[in-house]
């Protein structure tokens, strides 16, 4: 019952999304730097949990919005870009490894409309390249 609650959740919010080219509402991937990323005109959404933030840091610039179900973060996107702010911008997600943003991007494409990309190896990687996030 749940999956099919959701499937049809999911087909009445693609269903009242405008026609979009098929090719504008897929899931990519970057290996972008940290550097490469705060420069680059692109919404920076960070879907770790609060206490990742303290912990490891933030990528100065990025909207910190944590781990919210699919539905509220594509809710929480959809009144952002709302707002006219990077209303134009690609769509760039972060976790911590990359699973997550990986796994959100390709259920958020459909629902938004658009591309949306994540950050190979999250915040992991970009520490490990050497990047030092700073504190929230």
């Amino acid at each position: 019952m749940k999956r099919f609650c959701g499937t049809l959740l999911l087909a009445i919010s693609v269903l009242t999304l405008p026609a979009m080219p098929v090719q504008a509402q897929r899931a990519r991937f970057t290996d972008a730097t940290a550097a490469q990323l705060m420069r680059a005109e692109i919404l920076l959404v960070d879907l770790r949990a609060p206490l990742d933030w303290q912990q490891a840091g933030v990528i100065p610039g990025a909207l910190l919005l944590g781990p919210l179900p699919t539905d509220a973060l594509a809710n929480a996107l959809a009144s952002h870009l709302a707002t006219g702010r990077a209303a134009d911008r690609p769509i760039v997600l972060l976790c911590q490894e990359g699973w997550r943003s990986a796994r959100e991007a390709r259920a958020l494409a459909p629902l938004l409309g658009r591309d949306v990309l994540s950050v190979n190896g999250g915040m992991n990687r970009l520490v490990a390249e050497g990047f030092a996030p700073d504190l929230p």
